[in-house]
């Protein structure tokens, strides 16, 4: 997963925002097992729910990654050696594998899966060998991006290692490793392994949803949310299934009781106003709107959710006014000036489009941005917009690939 704040598609959809988890790694808080993990775990596997163990080794690969895990002469050194063999191409040469979570062992066999399986299989393999590592989640730095008309939030988790994260010896295996270090260890939070667990069921409900599973997908949630314990997610993942089931009605009820219990997680603002829009309840909707845009005024997600919604509506005037708020927060994202052109030039103001055009002509030159802009230019012509040269680096490298993960 590439580290951009905002990872969004230049086109057109809907503004439903699921909550989806990075990267993520057990808890010191208690370790797990199939024979011992969580009550509502083996449960919900008793009951045939598509439950299991995220840590899942097999025997003889948890000796092997054991080993891999064992090479120096401290924690720290062993930690550097792990993520050497997993990424590097001569050892696993794992791939990120976009909304694909896998457990431990089937990240080891196919080699490859989404932020979660990342930390779950490194978390599985270090604690094979003794080190103690431990989930840590970023909330104040979400990654949001828009796939087929369906809005993401990723909430950040890496593993760590060491109880005060301002130790000598502490460090933070990231799957986005270049941040690691601006981010500082003051902005992680750890979290234990059973929320982890939710996390990882949670994202595996959002894969059904994504693939029309709607059934095992509203199973598997309610499930969660009535025995597992609570993370806003969960909620808001079932608010969505419930309106593509049309239940409008039910999804208003789990999104006002989510509010209350989470009021500063972002998303469920914006899906709680589409419950509300769609059950017919303006009072409800101007309530949830003011409130999201109090929440707005420290995360663009609410207000980048908004301007959707009116872009999808051909609200266009509209649809800027919100781009520009969510650009207050975060003025040099290349996604959101790109959205904010689209969406004044789709209002016919040229020159407010123009505007918005050369403020990304003015970001350093990157694919990303050339591939904006000649978005930009090829569904408004009239415009003039004018492609910047990209250095010689990146015209031999037409798709980067995402940083490594490593240790901060």
């Amino acid at each position: 997963m590439a580290p951009l704040f905002l990872r969004m598609r230049l086109c057109l959809g809907g503004a439903l925002v699921l909550a989806m988890t990075g990267c993520a790694t057990p808890g010191s808080a208690k370790k797990t097992s199939p024979a011992n993990g969580p009550e509502w775990l083996r449960d919900g596997i008793a009951l045939g729910l598509p439950l299991e163990d995220p840590l899942q080794l097999s025997p003889s690969t948890q000796a092997y990654l054991g080993k891999k895990a064992s090479v120096g002469d401290s924690e720290r050194s062993r930690m550097h050696s792990l993520v050497r063999y997993l990424v590097d191409r001569d050892g696993l040469g794992f791939r990120y594998a976009h909304t694909r979570t896998l457990n431990a062992q089937a990240a080891f066999e196919a080699r490859e899966g989404d932020c979660m399986s990342y930390a779950m299989l490194y978390v599985a393999a270090a604690r094979s060998a003794g080190i103690e590592v431990h989930f840590v989640r970023i909330t104040e730095l979400p990654i949001y991006w828009e796939d087929r008309g369906r809005f993401f939030t990723s909430s950040h988790i890496a593993v760590a290692h060491g109880a005060d994260t301002w130790g000598e010896n502490a460090m933070v295996v990231d799957y986005t490793a270049t941040h690691t270090s601006e981010w500082r260890f003051s902005l992680y939070t750890p979290i234990d392994d059973e929320t982890a667990f939710v996390l990882f069921h949670s994202n595996r409900a959002v894969e059904f949803l994504l693939q029309d599973r709607l059934a095992e997908a509203d199973r598997l949630l309610t499930y969660l949310l009535e025995h597992a314990p609570e993370v806003p997610e969960v909620y808001n993942n079932l608010g969505i299934i419930l309106m593509r089931e049309h239940r409008m009605q039910e999804a208003t009820e789990l999104y006002g009781q989510a509010i209350e219990r989470f009021p500063g997680f972002v998303p469920l603002y914006s899906n709680a106003v589409s419950a509300a829009a769609a059950s017919g309840l303006p009072d409800l909707v101007k309530l949830w709107r003011a409130a999201g845009q109090q929440v707005a005024k420290r995360d663009p997600a609410f207000s980048f959710a908004q301007g959707m919604l009116s872009f999808h509506d051909r609200d266009f005037s509209v649809a800027a006014g919100h781009f520009a708020q969510a650009l207050q927060i975060q003025p040099d994202d290349l996604t959101l000036l790109a959205w904010a052109a689209r969406a004044h030039l789709s209002a016919g103001d040229l020159d407010h489009g123009r505007q918005e055009v050369t403020r990304i002509q003015q970001q350093s030159p990157s694919e990303a941005q050339r591939a904006l802009l000649n978005a930009l230019q090829h569904e408004f012509p009239a415009a003039g917009i004018q492609l910047p040269d990209v250095p010689s680096a990146v015209k031999a490298s037409p798709n980067p690939p995402a940083p490594p993960p490593g240790p901060a």
